[in-house]
């Protein structure tokens, strides 16, 4: 525990240091987060009437940036832009820099200091990222974060804070209190995650069902019991977690001259979302204040995540919230994982997002969503999809409303950089470069030119080095069959283990067919 006696500096700076030994001793495990990337950032302040620095060009700063796997993607992909990460573990800060080194970047640097040190000297961004870190620190420490983010922040940049908000954590708070208990302070990481585990177990099919609190346990022991040790070992056992209310998060941006711009997903802001009976009684409680109207989301909805964008609090009156369509122009869509386009018997087509299915009656528009999801996983802009040549006004102010609504329903998703990944496998196919470095590097997990994680399994380890657009499919092929006989495994189908030559480079081909299909459909394939 902290000396009373101490000065607020030198226990802020504790605390600072058993949060570096926490996590060099347990590694988090970095990953992209697209709603945090800079061209979707970037993406949100144009919808709402906001300019922002080209993200292609900008200067960013990740806080609490771990191992880099957030901003190195984004590097990789944006190599006239500069980013700057920093973690007050030197571990992982190790780490980040090994991948690099491998990839040969020279418009990123990561860096192991405090955000307490950060100063004139390192100028001003245009973005500044803060995934994780907010609930995670002392509250000293949070008004450092804010006070540094508004002295560092460039005059039209945004900045990504995310935190655990009340009053919809406060639930979670039963689990890691129980941990905290259960598992004790004196014993290591492994064993305390293995106790969790154990406790996650039992309380699933124990918790009282007639019980709110019972119901708790067995939400969160489903969902917390296939995560990792290293989220466990933050989640649950961090000195500091401490969640806040939307209206204690905003006094001190307040304070801080930073006011609130919105979600990073502009359909986080719209209460309709969450239904019409809802929003009606948080727009009624709210009487139609913006701040107010975001507290009551909260109450009503039981949010309990934040990721929400700050601007300088001048620029505020600027926004525009209409979302009017025309906003569209020059934006890009994302067409996310849950949604689908289907052919119906009762209207030009339908879409999904799993839970609600919406009918497309004009067929100009359902031409247009065939043409995006033909091109899914790349971005489609409105030009694209219902091109000025062809398409006439009236055709493509209906499009741009039907595509505004899946926008504010949070069914689709915008940037404002293109995202140009090949969607058909060519003659001579190519891994974008990051992942095939990562492949080869054994890493677990790489990321997509949409900035989603996607998991390397063994195979591809071996492979994706070798699809550097120098080789044919059959060229793959021969080096699969060749790879499989020098290691000595054994080729098996329906009918046991096989040994002519023939069928084993027809197997191995198929293997070859699917893994370059799945690379295409998560968007890591390059022209």
């Amino acid at each position: 525990m902290p000396d009373p006696a101490a000065s607020p500096a030198a226990s802020m700076e504790a605390s600072l240091a058993r949060t570096a030994q926490q996590y060099d001793a347990v590694p988090y495990m970095a990953i992209p987060f697209s709603r945090l990337h800079p061209a979707r950032m970037r993406a949100t302040s144009l919808l709402l009437g906001l300019k922002a620095a080209p993200a292609a060009t900008a200067r960013t700063l990740e806080i609490g940036c771990a191992t880099g796997g957030h901003i190195i993607p984004a590097a990789a992909a944006f190599r006239q832009a500069q980013f700057v990460g920093l973690d007050v573990s030197a571990a992982q800060i190790a780490l980040g820099r090994q991948r690099i080194d491998r990839l040969g970047l020279r418009n990123i640097e990561l860096q192991a200091r405090s955000l307490t040190e950060l100063g004139p000297q390192d100028g001003f961004f245009d973005y500044i990222i803060c995934h994780g870190v907010y609930s995670w620190i002392p509250q000293g420490v949070r008004e450092t974060l804010m006070r540094v983010v508004a002295e560092r922040l460039a005059p039209d940049g945004i900045a990504a804070i995310s935190f655990n908000v009340l009053p919809g954590w406060r639930m979670f708070q039963v689990v890691r209190d129980s941990m905290i208990l259960h598992a004790g302070a004196s014993a290591t990481h492994e064993e305390r995650s293995a106790r969790a585990r154990r406790l996650f177990a039992a309380m699933e099919q124990e918790g009282a069902k007639d019980t709110s609190y019972g119901n708790i346990w067995r939400v969160e022991a489903r969902r917390m019991s296939d995560l990792p040790d290293f989220y466990l070992a933050h989640e649950l056992f961090e000195d500091n977690n401490s969640p806040c209310s939307f209206d204690e998060f905003m006094g001190e941006a307040g304070r801080h001259g930073l006011a609130y711009l919105g979600e990073t997903r502009a359909s986080g802001n719209i209460p309709e979302n969450s239904g019409a009976r809802r929003a009606e009684l948080i727009r009624e409680l709210s009487g139609g204040g913006l701040e107010a109207m975001e507290k009551y989301m909260d109450i009503v909805t039981g949010r309990t995540f934040r990721e929400s964008l700050l601007i300088r609090a001048a620029r505020a009156p600027l926004a525009n919230r209409s979302l009017e369509d025309a906003r569209l122009e020059g934006l890009h869509i994302i067409v996310p994982a849950a949604f689908r386009f289907m052919e119906s018997a009762t209207a030009a087509c339908a879409v999904t997002d799993g839970d609600t299915e919406i009918d497309i009656n004009d067929a100009g528009v359902a031409a247009a969503l065939r043409e995006m999801m033909a091109r899914n996983p790349r971005s489609s802009s409105l030009d694209e999809l219902a091109p000025r040549a062809t398409a006439s006004p009236e055709q493509r102010a209906r499009l741009a409303s039907v595509l505004m609504g899946f926008v504010r329903a949070g069914l689709l998703d915008i940037t404002s950089e293109p995202v140009a990944c090949v969607t058909e496998v060519s003659g001579k196919p190519r891994v974008w470069p990051l992942a095939a470095s990562d492949a080869e590097a054994g890493l677990e997990r790489t990321a997509t030119l949409r900035h989603t994680l996607y998991d390397l399994k063994p195979f591809a380890h071996f492979l994706l080095p070798l699809i550097d657009g120098t080789r044919t499919r059959a060229e793959l092929a021969e080096k699969i069959v060749a790879q499989t006989s020098a290691g000595g495994s054994q080729i098996t189908d329906a009918a046991g283990p096989v040994t002519d030559p023939a069928r084993i480079r027809e197997i191995c081909g198929a293997m070859l067919d699917r893994e370059l299909a799945n690379l295409a459909a998560a968007g890591l394939l390059v022209g």
